[in-house]
């Protein structure tokens, strides 16, 4: 739900790269009508962070050079392990933050 909102917000600052997701990715219609089914706020609450954190994650991910993700096992080993990988590498996808140097996914 994080990677959600901090999707949401992504979008809703035009922070992402529209180019690289058209030539690059698919399912992106169905991937923002997702990440719009709760408010950043929503989000906020439930995830236990203060919504000035998610608008501060926005900002810093929408103006970088180059942005890494990079998890462990924790992220991994739950019954929902893959969608928790989907939803933070779909942040390098939709800000077409991968497949460069100093840019990308990594476990």
């Amino acid at each position: 739900m994080l990677c959600h909102a901090i999707a949401r917000g992504l979008i809703e600052r035009e922070k992402i790269d529209e180019v690289f997701i058209r030539d690059h990715t698919e399912g992106f219609a169905a991937f923002r009508e997702k990440v719009m089914e709760r408010t950043i706020g929503q989000a906020a609450r439930i995830c236990g962070v203060s919504v000035e954190d998610i608008r501060w994650a926005v900002e810093y991910i929408g103006r970088s050079r180059g942005f890494l993700t990079m998890w462990a096992m924790g992220l991994n080993q739950s019954v929902i392990g893959v969608n928790k990988n989907l939803a933070l590498i779909n942040l390098n996808l939709i800000t077409g933050q991968i497949g460069r140097p100093g840019a990308g996914p990594f476990s």
